[in-house]
C-alpha cells in the first residue's frame, strides 16, 4: 500500500493546453509541475486519496472528493508588477508521515481515530515549535514543517533533524500507549532554497522543489527513522551522527538523491562539547530519557518545581542519561538555564560545594580567577538575575561566603539556604531552570537538606532538580524524598543482554559472537563495563580505530580472556600503562576527580610543560579528559573520564606512598590560602593520619591536623553546615584525647547539635564540655557549655529542667559582669523561668541585659530584652514590655540578627495590647520566616496565625496550613498545637464530633509534655468545646484552674472563662469570674474584661450605650466579632425580662453568629436556661 507521502507526490494529468497558477495567476505550459513565476505547485492534492489534480478541478479525478477551494480558479492576467511578498530563502523542510496508520484506523470508531490524530497533531506542533520550527500544514496523517521561513538561524537544519528524531520517538510512544506497537513514523529533512511568502505564516508559505523532494525522501525512509539530504547532513554533522544510505532514485527527479540516516545526537548545537573519546550508542534508557523530557516540560508548563532522584551503581549510565538530556535541551529554542555541580569524594568536608560550582558556572567564574575578578563577575551575575536592590543586598554576602570571599559567619543556616534558593528562583523567573547534582552520595548533609527541601520552598517555580547518586545515598538517608511533592525516584537497572549486545556491537561492528556473549554475560548489564572493555582492546591493539571513527578488529578475539568486573577491566587497562604513566595517573587520583596542572606539578615536582605532554597520553588512552565547557568553573582542568577509574587507581597506591602524596597535596591547597579550601586541607591530612597512624612524626601531624580540622569546622559553621561540623568532630575524636585537645571540638559540637535540634546529642556534648572545662579550670568555657545546655532544654520543651540545672549553678556565680559564658547562662535561665512559669524571669533577664551591654553582646542583650519584655507583659506593665520588645526588634534589624528578629516579632504578636500590631507582627514574622526557610519560627508563626484567624472568626483558615508541605515534617509538639487549633475551629463551627477527634489527636501528640504554651493550646480547645456544647460550668472551672496554674498569659486564659461566664447569664458563674478577674494583674486584656463588667453594670441603670460601644470596639478595633457576640448575649441577660432591647440583642447575636459561621448552640442553651429560671 502506498504511503501518504508517496501518494501526495504522484504525477497528475495536465488537463489542458495551459495551466494558470492559483497563487499568482501566471500562465504555464501544460504538463508543468510548478509555476514558472513563483514556484508554486500547480497540482492540488486530494485530502482523501492524495492524488494530484490540475488547477480548476472542483472534484478529485481519482475518487470524486471535493477539492480545497471548491470552484474553478479563473485564469488571471499575468501580474504587471512583481509580487513583493515573495522572497527566496534557505530553509529546512521536514516531512513526517505515519506508517500503519491505515491499518490502525480500519475497524476503529471514527471518534477514537479523530482523538488519536488530534493528539498526534497537538504533540507534533508542540515538538516542532520547541525546536524553533513552524508547522506549514497537516495533510491527512502527514506533517510538514519549516525552519528559516520567517527568520534564519545558522542551526536551522540541525534543529529540524532534532525535531524529526523527537517526532519519531513521540509516535512510537503514542502508538504503544494506544495499544498499537506497530505504529511508527518516518521523516525526511531537506535544506535548500525555496520561495517563501512573507505575508502569511500558514499553508502555502514555503513553495519549491525542496518541498516535493523532502516529501519523497520521507517516503523512502525506513519506519522509525529520519532521512536527510546532503546539505542537511553537512550542516548537522558536527552534533548528530549519521549513517550513509547512499543514492536514492526518486520519482520525478532526473538525478538520484544522496541520503543519510540520523542515528543519534552526539553533541550540543553546532558540535559544542562533542567528545573526542569513545561514546557508545545510547541504548536501553529511552523510557528514562523520555521521563526526564516530560518532567522538564511539565515543570515549564505548570510552573512547579520537581525533583528526580536517579539512583544506580557506578557505571550504570547516570551521567550518560543526563548528557543525553542536556543535548536534547540544547536543541530547544526556549530559554532553559542549565546548572551542574558535583560533590567530591571528600564532600563531607566541603559544605555546599556543588552549589558553589553552579554559582560559578552561572557567573562564568573560573576556579583560577582571583578574588577581585570573582567579586566582579559575581556582582554582574547578581545584577543580571536579581533585579530587586533589597534582595541583591541580602543575597550577595551569602554568595560571597559560599565562594570564600567573605570571612566569618553570614546569617543563620536557614537564611543561607534561602539565599541560594532565591538566586535559582530568580533565574527561573527568566526561564525553566535545571539543577543537576552529581555524586550526591558524597554530599554534605547540609546540601542534602537543601536539595530535598527545594520542592517545598520553591514549589511555585519552574525548577527541575535532578540528583545522581549511588545506592549509598539511601543508606545515609533511608527516607530520601519520602512524602515530598513533585518527587520521582528513578532507579537505573542493569541493561538486558540484548541491549548490552547492541551497545558493544554498535561500538565494534563484526565482533565475534563468542566475545560478544562473554562481554554481555560478564558485564552484569553495566554499560561502563562494555566501554572499558573496548578501551582495553584498543590499548592492546586488538582493536583499531579508522579515520572515520569506526572500529575494526585487528587481532584474534576468540581467545581473549574477559575480566570478571568493571574494576578488573579498569585494572587490566592500568596494568598496560607504562610505569611512569601509571604513577602519574595515581598522583592525579590523589588530587581528586578534577585537578589543575599547577596542583599536579606541585605534587610531582615536574614542570607544567613536561606534564602537559604526559597527560595528553592519558587523555588519548581515555583515562582523563580536559574540561572544555567554557561555562564550567573547572574549564581547562583535567578530570577522570569515570569516577571509578580514579577509585581503582587510588586504591592501588601503597600506604607509605599514599601518605606522602596526601601530605603534599595538603601543602599545595594550604599554600593557596583560600578559606573555601579548608575542608580539602583537612581531608588530606586526615587521610594521611588514617593511612599510617603509627608513623614516627604522628604527634607533629596530629597538631597540624587539629588546626586544619578546626578551620574546616569553622568554615562549615560560617555556612551553617552544622551536620558537617558534627561529622568533622566525630573524625577528630578518632585521633584526639584529653581535655586540652578535645574541648574546642566539643564546644563546636554542642553548638552544632543545638542548631540541628538534636537536643539529646547537644546535652551529651555540653556535659562533656563541662567536665573538660572543669578539669582545665576554664570557668568561661564551663559557663558557655552550661548556657548551651540550658538553651537545649528550653527549646526542647524541657524548660523546667533548664531552671533546675542553671539555678544552683548561677547561685554560685552571682556576678556575670565581664564573663560572656555566665552572661549567656543568665539569659538561658531567664528564658527557662519564663517558659516554665517559675521564678522571676524579668529580674534574671535584667541581669543578663546589663552584663551583655558591658560586653557589647548585641544578640544576648536583645534576647534578654525579649524575655524581660514578654515577662513584664503578664505583670500589668504593657508599656515597658512593648518598649523592650520594639527595641530588641530594632537591634536585631540593625545587626542582621535574623533569629532574634523573628523571636521579637513572635513575642510582639503574642503580647501586644494593640490587636493591629499583634496581627501585623505575626504576618511579618510568617512572611519573613518563610522567605528565610526558617521552619522552627515558621511553625511558631503558623500557630499564632491560626489562633488569630479563629479569634477573628475565620474558622476555616487553620485547615489550610495542613496542606502546606513545609509543615509535613514538623515535630510532634507543633502537630499537637495545630490539632488543638483545628479542634477549636471545629467547635466554634458547631462540629463537635470533629472537634473532639482533633482534641484527642492533640493530646496524643502532646504526650507527657510539660510545655505550658502547648498545654494551654490543648486546654483552650477543651474549653472551647465546653462552651460550644453549652457546658458553661465545666468551661469556667477549666479556665479558672488554668489561670491559677500558670503565672503568665492571664488575659488569654481568662478570655475562655469570660466566654463561659458571660454567655451563661448565670449570676453565680459571673460572680466567680468577676472575683478571679479582680485578683489578676491589670494587663491589657484584664483591663478590657473589667471594662466589660462595668458596661454590664450600667445596664441596671438602663444605660445601654456603654454596652454598644464595647461590642463595637470588639468588632472594629479588636477585630473579634466572636467576642462581641458573647457580650451581646450577656447584655441581654442583664436586662429585665420585659426590656424591649433584650430580644433585639439576642437577635443581633444570632445574626452575627450566622454571618461568621459561629455555632448558636451556646445562645440557645443560655436562652433555655434563662427561660426556665
Amino acid at each position: 500500500m502506498a504511503t501518504r507521502g508517496e501518494r501526495l507526490n504522484d504525477e497528475g494529468d495536465g488537463g489542458g493546453l495551459t495551466m494558470h497558477c492559483p497563487n499568482c495567476g501566471h500562465e504555464n505550459a501544460a504538463g508543468q509541475k510548478f509555476c514558472g513565476n513563483c514556484g508554486n505547485s500547480l497540482a492540488a492534492g486530494c485530502s482523501n486519496c492524495g492524488a494530484e489534480n490540475p488547477p480548476g478541478n472542483r472534484f478529485c479525478g481519482e475518487c470524486g472528493t471535493v477539492l480545497a477551494g471548491g470552484s474553478p480558479v479563473p485564469a488571471a492576467a499575468p501580474s504587471a508588477e512583481p509580487d513583493t511578498n515573495l522572497e527566496r530563502r534557505i530553509v529546512s523542510v521536514l516531512f513526517v508521515d505515519l506508517v500503519n496508520y491505515t491499518t490502525f484506523s480500519e475497524g476503529r470508531d471514527a471518534e477514537d481515530v479523530r482523538s488519536f490524530l488530534s493528539d498526534y497533531f497537538d504533540r507534533s506542533r508542540e515538538i516542532i515549535e520547541r525546536f524553533g520550527g513552524m508547522v506549514e500544514k497537516f495533510i491527512g496523517d502527514a506533517v510538514m514543517a519549516a525552519w528559516g521561513a520567517v527568520a534564519t538561524n545558522e542551526d536551522d537544519a540541525e534543529r529540524a533533524v532534532r525535531a524529526g528524531m523527537e517526532l519519531v520517538d513521540m509516535v512510537a510512544k503514542l502508538g504503544a500507549d494506544a495499544g498499537v506497537p506497530e505504529m511508527a513514523a518516518r521523516a525526511g529533512v531537506l535544506t535548500g532554497e525555496a520561495s517563501v511568502r512573507s505575508d502569511t505564516n500558514s499553508e502555502g508559505m514555503v513553495i519549491g522543489d525542496i518541498v516535493n523532494t523532502a516529501a519523497r525522501l520521507q517516503g523512502s525512509a525506513e519506519p522509525g527513522s529520519v532521512y536527510v539530504g546532503e546539505t542537511t547532513f553537512r550542516a548537522a554533522g558536527d552534533s548528530i551522527q549519521f549513517d550513509e544510505i547512499g543514492s536514492l532514485d526518486m520519482k520525478g527527479k532526473e538525478l538520484p538523491v544522496s541520503a543519510w540516516k540520523a542515528l543519534r545526537i552526539v553533541a550540543q548545537v553546532g558540535g559544542a562539547l562533542r567528545s573526542d573519546g569513545l561514546e557508545p550508542p545510547f541504548t536501553g534508557r529511552d523510557p528514562e530519557l523520555r521521563m526526564l523530557k516530560d518532567q522538564l516540560h511539565a515543570a515549564e508548563r505548570e510552573q512547579r518545581a520537581r525533583l528526580i532522584s536517579v539512583i544506580g551503581q557506578a557505571g550504570i549510565g547516570k551521567s550518560r542519561l543526563v548528557w543525553e538530556f542536556q543535548k536534547y535541551i540544547d536543541g530547544l529554542i526556549s530559554d532553559i538555564y542549565w546548572h551542574q555541580g558535583r560533590s567530591p569524594a571528600y564532600g563531607d568536608n566541603l559544605a555546599f560545594w556543588a552549589v558553589g560550582e553552579m554559582v560559578r558556572h552561572r557567573a562564568r567564574i573560573a576556579e583560577t580567577d582571583d578574588a577581585a575578578s570573582t567579586r566582579t563577575r559575581l556582582r554582574e551575575m547578581i545584577d543580571t538575575y536579581i533585579p530587586d536592590p533589597d534582595e541583591q543586598r541580602w543575597v550577595e554576602p551569602h554568595l560571597e561566603g559560599l565562594l570564600g570571599l567573605r570571612d566569618g559567619h553570614v546569617g543563620e543556616g536557614s537564611e543561607q539556604a534561602a539565599a541560594y534558593r532565591l538566586l535559582f528562583e530568580r533565574i527561573a523567573a527568566k526561564g525553566t531552570t535545571v539543577l543537576v547534582f552529581e555524586d550526591l552520595h558524597w554530599a554534605d548533609p547540609a546540601l542534602l537538606d537543601f536539595v530535598e527541601e527545594l520542592t517545598d520552598w520553591s514549589r511555585d517555580h519552574p525548577i527541575l532538580i535532578i540528583t545522581l547518586a549511588r545506592a549509598d545515598l539511601l543508606d545515609r538517608r533511608p527516607t530520601w524524598g519520602a512524602g515530598k511533592r513533585g518527587f520521582i525516584s528513578l532507579t537505573l537497572s542493569p541493561l538486558s543482554d540484548e541491549d548490552m549486545s547492541a551497545l558493544v556491537s554498535g561500538l565494534v561492528p563484526g565482533i565475534p559472537e563468542e566475545t560478544l556473549d562473554g562481554v554481555a554475560e560478564r558485564s552484569g548489564g553495566i554499560p561502563m563495563y562494555a566501554v572499558e572493555f573496548v578501551r582495553m582492546l584498543l590499548g592492546q591493539a586488538v582493536l583499531t580505530q579508522s579515520s572515520d571513527g569506526t572500529f575494526e578488529i585487528a587481532g584474534d578475539l576468540t581467545e581473549l580472556p574477559v575480566p570478571e568486573s568493571v574494576s578488573a577491566v579498569i585494572g587490566a587497562r592500568l596494568d598496560r600503562l607504562a610505569e611512569d604513566d601509571r604513577s602519574l595517573l595515581q598522583d592525579s587520583a590523589v588530587m581528586g576527580h578534577s585537578f589543575s596542572l599547577e596542583g599536579l606539578a606541585y605534587l610531582t615536582d615536574q614542570s607544567i610543560e613536561n606534564l602537559g605532554s604526559k597527560l595528553a597520553a592519558l587523555v588519548r588512552h581515555e583515562l582523563l579528559e580536559i574540561v572544555r565547557d567554557p561555562r564550567s568553573p573547572t574549564r581547562g582542568q583535567y578530570r577522570f573520564v569515570q569516577g571509578l577509574i580514579r577509585e581503582v587507581a587510588h586504591a592501588r597506591i601503597s600506604r607509605e606512598v599514599r601518605r606522602a602524596r596526601h601530605l603534599k597535596v595538603a601543602d599545595f591547597f594550604a599554600s593557596l590560602d583560600d578559606e573555601e579550601l579548608a575542608g580539602i586541607v583537612a581531608f588530606h591530612l586526615v587521610e594521611a593520619l588514617r593511612t599510617t597512624p603509627d608513623a614516627a612524626d604522628a604527634e607533629k601531624l596530629l597538631d597540624r591536623a587539629k588546626g586544619a580540622m578546626l578551620d574546616a569546622i569553622d568554615r562549615a559553621d560560617d555556612l551553617n553546615a552544622w551536620d558537617q561540623s558534627l561529622g568533622l568532630v566525630k573524625q577528630a575524636e578518632e585521633f584526639f584525647t584529653g581535655p586540652v585537645n578535645l574541648l574546642p571540638f566539643l564546644e563546636r559540637a554542642t553548638t552544632a547539635a543545638e542548631h540541628l535540634a538534636r537536643y539529646e546529642e547537644c546535652e551529651a556534648y555540653a556535659r562533656r564540655c563541662i567536665e573538660a572545662a572543669q578539669e582545665l579550670g576554664d570557668r568561661t568555657a564551663e559557663a558557655r557549655a552550661m548556657s548551651l545546655l540550658g538553651t537545649a532544654y528550653n527549646v526542647s520543651n524541657r524548660a523546667k529542667r533548664a531552671v533546675e540545672v542553671l539555678t544552683p549553678y548561677l547561685a554560685d556565680h552571682p556576678d556575670p559582669e565581664g564573663d560572656e559564658g555566665l552572661t549567656r547562662a543568665y539569659m538561658a535561665l531567664a528564658r527557662g523561668q519564663m517558659l516554665a512559669g517559675e521564678g522571676d524571669p524579668a529580674a534574671t533577664a535584667l541581669v543578663a541585659m546589663q552584663a551583655a551591654e558591658l560586653l557589647d553582646l548585641d544578640e544576648v542583650a536583645a534576647q534578654a530584652m525579649i524575655t524581660r519584655g514578654t515577662a513584664l507583659s503578664s505583670h500589668g506593665r504593657p508599656r515597658e514590655s512593648m518598649a523592650l520588645l520594639r527595641e530588641a526588634l530594632k537591634i536585631a534589624d540593625e545587626n542582621g540578627l535574623v533569629g532574634t528578629k523573628l523571636r521579637a516579632l513572635a513575642n510582639i504578636g503574642y503580647g501586644s495590647p494593640d490587636p493591629q500590631e499583634s496581627i501585623a507582627a505575626t504576618n511579618a514574622g510568617y512572611s519573613e520566616s518563610r522567605r528565610l526557610g526558617d521552619k522552627s519560627h515558621l511553625q511558631f508563626f503558623a500557630g499564632n496565625w491560626a489562633s488569630y484567624r479563629i479569634y477573628t472568626g475565620d474558622f476555616d483558615a487553620p485547615a489550610t496550613i495542613t496542606e502546606d508541605p513545609v509543615f509535613a515534617d514538623a515535630p510532634a509538639n507543633w502537630w499537637a498545637q495545630h490539632h488543638a487549633y483545628l479542634s477549636s475551629a471545629s467547635a466554634n463551627k458547631g462540629d463537635i464530633d470533629r472537634a473532639k477527634d482533633e482534641l484527642a489527636k492533640a493530646r496524643e501528640f502532646a504526650g507527657d509534655s510539660d510545655d505550658p504554651q502547648l498545654l494551654q493550646a490543648v486546654q483552650n480547645a477543651s474549653m472551647t468545646i465546653a462552651w460550644a456544647e453549652g457546658r458553661f460550668r465545666d468551661g469556667l472551672d477549666e479556665a479558672l484552674d488554668l489561670s491559677r496554674r500558670f503565672n503568665y498569659s492571664y488575659g488569654i486564659i481568662i478570655y475562655f472563662a469570660r466566654n463561659c461566664a458571660l454567655t451563661s447569664g448565670d449570676p453565680e458563674l459571673i460572680a466567680e469570674y468577676r472575683d478571679r478577674l479582680s485578683e489578676l494583674p491589670a494587663d491589657p486584656w484584664v483591663r478590657v474584661f473589667r471594662g466589660e463588667l462595668e458596661a454590664l453594670d450600667q445596664l441596671e441603670k438602663g444605660d445601654i450605650g456603654a454596652l454598644r460601644e464595647a461590642v463595637r470596639m470588639w468588632s472594629d478595633y479588636w477585630a473579634s466579632p466572636h467576642a462581641g457576640i458573647v457580650l451581646l448575649v450577656a447584655g441581654a441577660f442583664s436586662l429585665p425580662s420585659d426590656h424591649p432591647e433584650r430580644d433585639v440583642l439576642i437577635g443581633e447575636a444570632r445574626s452575627m453568629s450566622n454571618e461568621i459561621g459561629l455555632t448558636t448552640v451556646p445562645i440557645d442553651v443560655a436562652v433555655a436556661q434563662l427561660t426556665r429560671s
